[in-house]
């Protein structure tokens, strides 16, 4: 996915509709996705491996400098010049985000993309400590692949790291840590395990509780914004990792 930021001032409206016209100043080029993933794991001082499936296009150009530009390979990462690299454009006037324009195909990779897709899996499962699975819902992770990643993580004993948009719809199998923020979490959880307040300890531990009875996982943790997480293993108690909140414009 590629995060662009266009930056610029308004100074009037258009004569064709009551919306500001922007005169840009700047783009901004960021990794988004699974590729903002890969970013930061490298900038903690991993080696990393992408997997991912982009267009052949423009955004895929600029993502692919952005990802080199922080060391990170691209070479594994799949051409489908059916469909446009997944891209997020944000539109910004003297700091103040006026539009969203999202450009992405989220059906699922053909056959052949995705026997490839699986066969780089193989590939690089055995190789890695840790494989991190970003799914923003876009097609890659079909229910083939999902199986396999299953398969294959319980074949060579690899922590598998999930954070899905969409927990229950996936099936998910052998994996070691999830990340769902609170409305993901409460997708996959009965309406009982949901009531009351979202940063109470009991209300979180039975929201997780809940949450691993219905994923095969060994550990939930529950993203809650600038409060923090809340982290509970299978058969422990929970706790919170607070967070430090920073002021962003």
């Amino acid at each position: 996915m590629l995060d662009t930021y266009c930056e610029g001032v308004d100074a009037r409206l258009a004569s064709e509709a009551p919306v500001p016209v922007v005169r840009a100043r700047r783009h901004v080029y960021r990794a988004g996705g699974a590729a903002n993933t890969a970013v930061n794991v490298r900038r903690l001082g991993a080696s990393v491996d992408l997997l991912g499936v982009t267009g052949a296009d423009a955004a895929s150009e600029l993502l692919r400098r952005e990802l080199e530009r922080h060391d990170v390979p691209t070479h594994h990462l799949i051409v489908d010049p059916r469909r446009p690299t997944t891209s997020k454009l944000r539109i910004y006037s003297r700091r103040h985000l006026v539009a969203r324009l999202d450009e992405e195909d989220d059906q699922d990779l053909p056959p052949a993309l995705e026997s490839l897709f699986v066969r780089r899996l193989e590939e690089l499962l055995p190789r890695c400590d840790v494989v991190v699975v970003s799914d923003y819902l876009k097609g890659t992770l079909t229910r083939r692949v999902v199986a396999e990643l299953g398969r294959l993580s319980r074949l060579h004993q690899k922590l598998v790291v999930v954070d899905s948009k969409d927990l229950a719809r996936r099936r998910f199998r052998n994996i070691g840590v999830v990340t769902p923020n609170h409305l993901e979490a409460q997708r996959v959880c009965s309406p009982s395990a949901v009531e009351g307040a979202p940063d109470d300890d009991a209300t979180l531990a039975h929201l997780c509780q809940e949450l691993l009875a219905r994923v095969d996982t060994r550990w939930a943790i529950i993203t809650l914004g600038g409060v923090g997480a809340f982290v509970q293993e299978r058969h422990g108690a929970g706790h919170w990792v607070r967070a430090r909140p920073t002021a962003v414009a």
